[in-house]
């Protein structure tokens, strides 16, 4: 409770930072997806696997928590590919690699380039709304790579300050 330790998060920024990489894009331009092509009747099914993905993400927790361990700074350090190390064993250790190369791989793909052209064609949507002849395909390019760049240096400015600023 109440301050955490410097360079650390509180229990609950933990616990916040780890919702907001779990609903993202997904769940917001999913579920409009989701409407406009299986209509009313794709709510049920949202049910149905958000009950199954919250199962899921229960045992995730359980499962970092009960095999995360502590690095040479004293700090705890866990998540998929620590279980899959200590839970399963040494045999295993190469699946645990994989997992964090194949996961930081789509971390890429998945949710930063998705979430980024998201936001660059609104930009292009407001700006082709408020103009009275819409951008050229090169003007668009310019619009959604300065979109990308502020963005990215945005991102920075919280990542730079480390997991404390971050759980901030």
């Amino acid at each position: 409770r109440g301050k955490a330790q410097k360079g650390a998060m509180t229990p609950f920024q933990a616990l916040t930072t780890a919702l907001a990489s779990t609903v993202g894009v997904g769940n917001i331009a999913g579920v409009t997806g989701a409407l406009i092509l299986g209509g009313p009747g794709a709510i049920f099914w949202m049910w149905v696997s958000g009950l199954f993905g919250m199962c899921t993400k229960f045992c995730e927790v359980t499962l970092a928590i009960e095999y995360r361990e502590k690095n040479e700074k004293d700090e705890w350090i866990g998540g998929p590919m620590y279980y899959i190390k200590n839970g399963l064993g040494r045999r295993w250790k190469y699946l645990a690699f994989a997992f964090a190369l194949f996961g930081a791989i789509a971390a890429l793909g998945i949710g930063n380039l998705t979430q980024i052209n998201s936001i660059a064609e609104q930009v292009v949507n407001v700006a082709n709304a408020f103009s009275s002849n819409p951008l050229s395909n090169n003007n668009e390019f310019i619009v959604r790579l300065i979109t990308g760049i502020i963005i990215s240096v945005l991102a920075a400015f919280v990542l730079i300050g480390g997991v404390s600023k971050i759980g901030a």
